[in-house]
């Protein structure tokens, strides 16, 4: 059995747990994706600040519903995930390293502390749960259904490519495969230790470089 495998799992078995699974991603997605129409009638900073109030009450509302496992900070799953922080951090310095002329889109000032606290620690609490947790559940079963999900290698795929493409912000084709190998590598995490936890904190050490790598 494949560690994408084991992750079948940590999703519920009941149709209408995946149908509220579904309801839950497709609501946040909407949240993400708000501020194209808000921010021109009520300005960038209310928008940000009730997209951001209403994704942190649907995050803990799903998590607390379905996600919620024991047990996950422990020494065995700390040692599993400890290699992945290192291609985490591979991930970001690499582009550094071989393009000297590469300048990352996004800046930030050592006084953005929402836009720093926001990309941190709530992007990557959203991000898990509603694309590691409730699309790739989603998916695995709807793979499931048709007899293409074993493995869990195409749920991860897809999973990650619908990620990548999310992230409307980037330019680059670096950037969009940065995310996706993010994707995989957090599905891979989830599977391992068996819970968001861990896929949690990669995410948020992957933003945190991003971010102290573009500091002005």
């Amino acid at each position: 059995m494949s560690a994408y495998s084991e992750a079948v799992d940590l999703r519920p078995s009941n149709k209408k747990h995946q149908l509220t699974l579904f309801i839950l991603f497709l609501v946040a997605l909407a949240i993400s994706l708000s501020p194209f129409i808000t921010v021109p009638i009520i300005g960038a900073n209310l928008a940000f600040i009730i997209m951001m109030v209403l994704e942190l009450f649907i995050s803990l509302y799903t998590y607390n519903a379905f996600y919620p496992q024991k047990n996950q900070l422990c020494i065995i799953n700390f040692k599993k995930a400890l290699p992945f922080v290192l291609i985490f951090l591979f991930i970001q310095m690499l582009p550094l390293a071989l393009d000297r002329s590469f300048e990352p889109t996004l800046l930030f000032s050592y006084h953005d502390i929402p836009g720093i606290v926001f990309i941190v620690i709530m992007t990557p609490f959203f991000e898990e749960i509603f694309y590691r947790g409730c699309l790739f559940d989603v998916v695995c079963s709807l793979c499931d259904s048709i007899g293409a999900g074993q493995g869990r290698v195409a749920p991860a795929l897809i999973t990650s490519l619908f990620f990548s493409v999310m992230h409307t912000q980037f330019f680059s084709l670096y950037q969009y495969i940065s995310v996706f190998i993010l994707s995989i590598v957090a599905i891979r995490v989830r599977a391992i230790t068996k819970g968001l936890l861990f896929p949690m904190m990669l995410h948020a050490f992957f933003n945190a470089i991003f971010v102290l790598a573009i500091y002005k």
